[in-house]
């Protein structure tokens, strides 16, 4: 088994469906969540079908995102609160929110 350290992994926002996955993560390292309002995730995606979101036939981006928050809740170390913020912002914080665990 490789230790790895120092990596940042990035997964689909579908991956909090698979509990061991997310267990696994959270045993192997912190788990952050990005938590954005719908109103800004909405002009970030764009596109939803052209961005490749997985969603049930008819299933709105709130739809999805009252179903998948309790989970991204659920199973986060950390969450930042990235409303309003810039990508490097955004960084700064995540690096500010775990290196106070």
């Amino acid at each position: 088994e490789t230790q790895m350290s120092g990596f940042v992994i990035a997964t689909g926002g579908s991956a909090v469906y698979c509990g061991p996955a997310m267990e696994h993560l959270r045993d192997d390292g912190v788990v952050v969540f990005l938590d954005l309002p719908l109103g800004e995730l909405t002009a970030r995606l764009g596109d939803l079908e052209q961005r490749g979101v997985v969603r049930r036939p008819g299933q709105t981006l709130a739809d999805l995102m009252a179903e998948r928050l309790p989970l991204y809740r659920k199973h986060a170390d950390v969450t930042v609160a990235c409303s309003g913020m810039g990508h490097e912002e955004v960084v700064r914080a995540v690096l500010a929110a775990v290196t106070s665990l």
